[in-house]
């Protein structure tokens, strides 16, 4: 999404939350919590004072904790596919650190409705990363599952126009975890992304890039209401 938002005119920050992608991997507990620190701390780097902020997975747990514990940073707040609620999971934590190309290929099966088969060189090169940085994500699970950071009782505080976007057949956190945090958030809208799994930005990138983009331009801000995006072809 980042190159279609950028050429749609949109200055975009991405950093990579801590223990992820190229950040350092410090002995720490990599709670949501620390992760929104970290966001903070990195608007306040390169002198963000306020902007639309947007998080996937994960990252829209973090976006939603900013948007409550920091409303003076955030002007619109999109979420995909977003954890941050308690809903009954049908996996363990063991799914997030396969240790065998079994595990690898059922990781990929909850993560899209359409996964494809990795070569084999493809696969080993995934389990060497997990092997080496599974210990991040074992331990955000941990923090994670505590409960200490849900928002299911605050959400009904977030003031800032709010986009939820959300495959329709998403297997890791159900449609209708996106639909109770739309029901939460006073001034949500909800874009529902038909035949996309919990990967809508990526591989439903068109439908979602789009939606994002005439919600984030709306004058007046959108507010209410739920929509339906066919399967893309």
């Amino acid at each position: 999404m980042v190159p279609a938002l950028a050429a749609k005119g949109f200055h975009v920050y991405v950093p990579d939350l801590l223990g992820y992608g190229r950040s350092p991997r410090p002995d720490v507990s990599y709670s949501i919590a620390m992760q929104e620190t970290a966001v903070v701390q990195f608007m306040q780097a390169v002198h963000l004072t306020r902007a639309d902020v947007g998080g996937w997975s994960m990252g829209g747990w973090v976006s939603m904790k900013l948007a409550l514990d920091h409303p003076e940073l955030v002007d619109r707040l999109v979420i995909y596919d977003s954890a941050g609620i308690y809903f009954p999971a049908t996996f363990g934590a063991e799914l997030f650190v396969p240790t065998d190309a079994a595990g690898v290929w059922r990781l990929m099966t909850i993560l899209s409705p359409h996964p494809r088969e990795l070569p084999p060189f493809v696969t080993r090169a995934v389990l060497r990363k997990f092997e080496q940085n599974g210990w991040v994500i074992s331990r955000s699970m941990v923090a994670m599952t505590s409960g200490r950071d849900l928002l299911d009782f605050r959400l009904y505080s977030i003031q800032q126009p709010t986009l939820i976007v959300w495959g329709a057949q998403d297997e890791l956190i159900p449609l209708s975890a996106g639909k109770k945090i739309h029901e939460l958030i006073p001034r949500s809208v909800l874009n529902v992304v038909e035949g996309c799994g919990h990967l809508a930005p990526l591989e439903c990138s068109q439908p979602v890039v789009e939606g994002t983009v005439n919600f984030l331009r709306a004058e007046p801000p959108m507010q209410g209401g739920e929509k339906t995006f066919p399967t893309p072809h």
